[in-house]
């Protein structure tokens, strides 16, 4: 399957094309939870520009009480450090937690013709979602 990842700039501690890990934390079981498996493909898109695609190695969805638990899954990676983030995260209830790899740049950025209206994944489910996401 394949994804886009809608990278909010002020959560990104990392230039896109060196992103190693995605983490959503959220109150309800919206995408990406329980929606990515190992293998698949991610495109982050960050204002307006989609310009890498990674592999996902590794991930978890998971209820949380305590985001000090989500924390301890991000530890050695870019978003370990991103006390922001964990602070506006913390009232939240589910987190996936994706690793990634193989982070390769594009031969050439992809502006999507799609929009998205406060969704922050897209799992590309559909022959049109993909078209319209990646311009296929």
């Amino acid at each position: 399957m394949e994804h886009i990842a809608i990278q909010n700039k002020k959560y990104t501690f990392s230039p896109i094309n060196q992103l190693d890990i995605f983490c959503r934390c959220q109150l309800r079981k919206d995408p990406p939870y329980d929606r990515v498996s190992v293998g698949d493909l991610v495109y982050p898109l960050m204002d307006g520009n989609i310009i890498c695609v990674v592999d996902v190695s590794y991930v978890i969805s998971f209820e949380f009480s305590n985001i000090k638990d989500v924390i301890k899954l991000c530890k050695g990676t870019s978003l370990y450090g991103g006390n922001v983030f964990w602070e506006d995260m913390k009232d939240r209830r589910y987190a996936t937690v994706i690793r990634i790899s193989n982070n390769r740049t594009l031969p050439k950025p992809i502006i999507p013709r799609a929009r998205s209206y406060g969704h922050g994944w897209i799992t590309l489910d559909t022959k049109e979602k993909k078209s319209n996401w990646l311009n296929l």
